[in-house]
């Protein structure tokens, strides 16, 4: 009896804590319908939002960030899909003069009553060229600049019969001596004669680099023993604030912290800010190299380039010896070119935007054998609107480094981007989110120094740490300085701000050794919505309809709206309203020191834009730099063009015209079917995404501004 009596209690104790998990785990698994207010203390009042913020955090432990791996071998339908160029027969005719080994002349003695003339077009600044007198090509002329137009006219100088611009490297007979301004001690200036070339090829991914570049790749770690680095993370949105980071040492953005919500940091360009203030007087690295005896050259696609994009003033003077954008002005600006007549002719000449740069880069190298030479050259349209774009051209830039191995033989190569790729289905998967973070980067040294073990082992080490554009710059100004000086010889530790008059190097050079340890994305002056190493956000499912979900629906909106006012475009934009139709995505991270975050996606209507920011449980925006995911150039460029906010523009002209309202089609997919092969340093977790699928197509030739511009 006594036994029978003292079990009761135990009874009566055992079922109400059953009672109380199952109502928690209930709440928990929940995914549909809607739970009853505050069924007891382990279930949140879902109208109540501070009520599920601190719900959350006591089911959710604080966890640090980790940076995810994944299989490169993906199965996503946008890499099985080569988006091959179009065959392109030439129909392009001159039988009216040649230009060979530099020299123009008339293609027939019997020339009839042909007259030809020649004009130079000069570099002046990112946004101007100046053009010299015409001068008659009688006498067998060396056009003195790299970019020349021809006209030739017949029967009495009224009928012209041909038009054509040239582009081609013009040996300059004396290279102007610069005072040397940045060094605490002018007098240490590099021994070496080494080259340096950055060849940047816009929007590849490292991972997709090796899918994409197979030949490539595989010819440039053989051959040139070059190191790849793995984990190089961009330091910005898109391309100008990336350019910013590597070719200048600057940050663009402001520095935003999500692990620990250290203070925010401004923008290094305040004031004017960095569109309206000019770059010639910065500490931009191509500058030092031509202080210190170096031969420079740029070479671009796009005539409103990586460091004016879209409206900025970017180099008010020439920064380079030699320059492929009075070219490209010429063909793609209409200030320059107003009939088109140049791009017409690039047209029917069948040429592409990579293979006259590389060009370009050839006979630079080879018409200096004995100068030393600076170069980067930026290829934007092979990759930059399709994922897979480059691909087709895998063979061509092997053949490339395999014909001109000689001159890189004596060459730090840099065979890079700027960001991975950033729009698109693919981008909206996990693995796509990450690959946008993680650009290639390629490094070959000059071959007298592949057996140097001490330079070679650090590069190797470093391959596998994580690095940012910030290093690649300090790696640059290494050369440059201190390990030139020592002839690459004790590449240990070096602060390389010890030598520099007023600034302060941001990375550390990927020649010596990195203590990864010491470093994270805030003291890399990496803001977190751009570092690699990520909290773990998990999909907030539990409520439909919830306080939480209500709020941060009118806050995702009032922060776009915000930015079109903060732009002063509101007039020519229209007010955008959050798409009820479509799903509201929200996931939420407990950061390292207990706070909640909420990452939401959501797409807005006129236009169906797609965007995605930070809040933090206090449903402050973190970051102001929100991302647009899918297409917009259509949306927005017919009305502002140049606004560096344009992104969130649906231009109201458009609301009155047959034009479509969208130029994507919205479809949401589970991250988890794409997230088998990805796992997370300290744990995995399927997560839920969703998609955007783009109609927009691109022509590869010739180079033309991107729907979105350069980014």
């Amino acid at each position: 009896m006594k036994s029978a009596k003292g079990s009761v209690p135990y009874l009566l104790i055992i079922v109400p804590l059953v009672t109380v998990v199952y109502l928690n785990v209930r709440a928990i698994d929940n995914t549909g319908g809607s739970i009853q207010h505050a069924v007891n203390a382990n279930v949140p009042d879902q109208m109540n939002y501070t009520s599920i913020v601190r719900w959350l955090k006591s089911i959710s432990p604080p966890e640090a960030c980790s940076i995810p791996t994944f299989d490169i071998k993906a199965t996503h339908k946008d890499l099985r899909f080569f988006n091959k160029p179009k065959k392109c027969v030439p129909t392009f005719v001159n039988n009216f003069v040649s230009f060979e080994n530099g020299t123009l002349t008339y293609m027939h003695k019997d020339r009839g009553d042909l007259e030809c003339k020649y004009q130079c077009n000069i570099h002046l600044s990112d946004w101007d060229i100046k053009t010299k007198p015409w001068t008659l090509i009688d006498t067998f002329p060396k056009p003195e600049c790299d970019v020349f137009e021809v006209v030739c006219r017949q029967y009495n100088n009224t009928m012209k019969v041909f038009q054509d611009i040239f582009l081609h490297v013009k040996k300059r007979k004396f290279i102007m001596k610069e005072e040397v301004d940045f060094l605490k001690d002018p007098s240490t200036i590099t021994k070496h004669g080494y080259n340096v070339h950055l060849i940047i090829v816009d929007s590849i991914s490292y991972y997709n680099a090796l899918r994409g570049f197979k030949k490539t790749v595989e010819y440039l770690e053989n051959e040139y023993k070059s190191v790849p680095m793995k984990r190089l993370n961009k330091n910005a949105l898109n391309s100008l604030p990336n350019a910013h980071g590597f070719l200048i040492n600057r940050r663009v953005p402001d520095l935003n912290d999500f692990e620990l919500l250290r203070p925010r940091k401004r923008t290094e360009y305040l004031g004017k800010g960095y569109c309206n203030t000019p770059l010639d007087n910065s500490t931009y690295i191509g500058k030092y190299f031509r202080q210190l005896d170096y031969v420079t050259m740029t070479g671009e696609d796009y005539s409103i380039a990586a460091f004016n994009w879209p409206d900025c003033k970017g180099f008010e003077k020439a920064n380079a010896h030699h320059h492929t954008h009075p070219y490209e002005l010429r063909l793609q600006n209409k200030h320059f070119n107003k009939k088109k007549i140049f791009q017409h002719n690039f047209e029917k000449k069948c040429l592409t935007s990579h293979k006259y740069q590389m060009d370009y880069l050839t006979d630079f190298m080879n018409i200096y054998p004995n100068n030393k030479k600076f170069s980067y050259t930026w290829i934007t349209n092979i990759a930059h609107d399709h994922l897979t774009g480059f691909y087709p051209y895998d063979s061509y830039f092997q053949k490339y480094f395999e014909k001109n191995k000689k001159n890189f033989d004596n060459s730090f190569l840099f065979f890079m981007s700027d960001h991975g790729f950033r729009f698109g289905d693919y981008r909206n998967t996990p693995i796509g989110e990450y690959e946008d973070r993680n650009p290639m980067l390629f490094i070959s040294v000059p071959q007298s120094l592949r057996t140097n073990k001490q330079l070679m082992q650090n590069l190797h080490e470093n391959s596998n740490k994580h690095v940012s554009h910030y290093d690649l710059y300090a790696s640059l100004l290494d050369i440059l300085t201190e390990a030139g000086r020592k002839n690459f010889t004790n590449m240990g530790p070096f602060d390389l701000s010890s030598i520099m008059k007023h600034d302060k190097i941001k990375g550390k050079s990927l020649f010596r050794p990195i203590n990864e340890r010491e470093r994270d994305c805030y003291s890399m002056d990496i803001s977190s919505e751009y570092c690699m190493c990520q909290l773990h956000y998990r999909e907030f499912k539990y409520f439909k309809q919830s306080r939480a979900e209500v709020l941060l629906k009118e806050v995702f909106v009032k922060e776009i709206n915000l930015r079109l006012k903060e732009g002063k475009i509101e007039d020519l934009c229209s007010p955008l309203t959050l798409n009820e139709t479509a799903p509201f995505l929200m996931k939420y991270a407990i950061n390292k020191n207990g706070q909640l975050l909420w990452k939401v996606k959501g797409i807005t209507i006129p236009g169906n834009g797609l965007f995605e920011t930070v809040f933090n449980e206090k449903l402050e925006i973190i970051s102001k730099d929100m991302d647009r995911l899918n297409i917009y150039g259509p949306q927005a460029e017919v009305c502002v063009p140049k606004s560096i906010v344009r992104k969130f523009c649906y231009c109201k002209k458009l609301l009155h015209t047959n034009t479509p309202k969208s130029t994507t089609k919205q479809n949401y997919v589970s991250d988890s079917t794409h997230s088998k092969n990805a796992t997370h340093q300290h744990r995995s977790e399927g997560h839920l995404n969703f998609t955007t699928h783009s109609s927009h197509k691109t022509t590869m030739t010739p180079p033309t501004h991107s729907s979105d511009g350069k980014v």
